[in-house]
């Protein structure tokens, strides 16, 4: 099997039924020919970002209402889909990590609407060394794809809640909610 990411370790489906969480971090138009059974019951991590531009025009992801992590949780729809990190580097990973209570640590977005798995990814994002920010229901991953100031950057948790907040009330906007 192989990696792109340093330190990464690309595995079986078989191996992931001993694992308490998945991240599915690769080219997004795999997500369908993964097993949706082999994640029955798992938290999974949508680690992914639909680029049209770099993955060309895929069906599934051309429905603007609809956000890339709730097409993917359709599928997987027996697993317990979460959209968190898609928004920070691999390559960031280790040189963005901080101590808890450092002071301008780096945050992430967590979004999901089961709320034990949600609750295992923030847990487990603040291990790694990031702080989290709970966005809420899992449509709210749309507040921070590609194109969204929510996605670039590097920002604490401050500064991630007040730009969720503005994303948010602008795409209340947007799309009537």
């Amino acid at each position: 099997m192989a990696s792109s990411a340093p330190g990464a370790e690309a595995v079986s489906a078989g191996e992931v039924a001993s694992t308490d969480i998945v991240i599915m971090a690769m080219p997004l138009h795999k997500y369908t020919p993964l097993d949706a059974q082999a994640l029955h019951g798992k938290t999974v991590v949508d680690a992914m970002n639909y680029w049209a531009g770099a993955d060309g025009q895929i069906a599934d992801f051309a429905q603007p209402l609809l956000p890339s992590s709730q097409v993917v949780a359709g599928h997987h729809s027996g697993s317990h889909v979460t959209k968190s990190s898609h928004h920070v580097g691999y390559h960031e990973l280790e040189p963005d990590a901080s101590p808890a209570r450092t002071t301008g640590r780096r945050a992430l977005a967590v979004a999901g609407d089961n709320a034990q798995a949600k609750a295992n990814v923030l847990d487990f994002i603040h291990r790694l060394g990031f702080d989290c920010v709970d966005a809420g229901a899992l449509s709210a991953g749309r507040q921070f794809v590609p194109g969204n100031p929510l996605f670039n950057g590097r920002v604490d948790t401050a500064q991630l809640s007040a730009l969720f907040a503005d994303s948010k009330s602008q795409s209340d906007d947007q799309f009537g909610e």
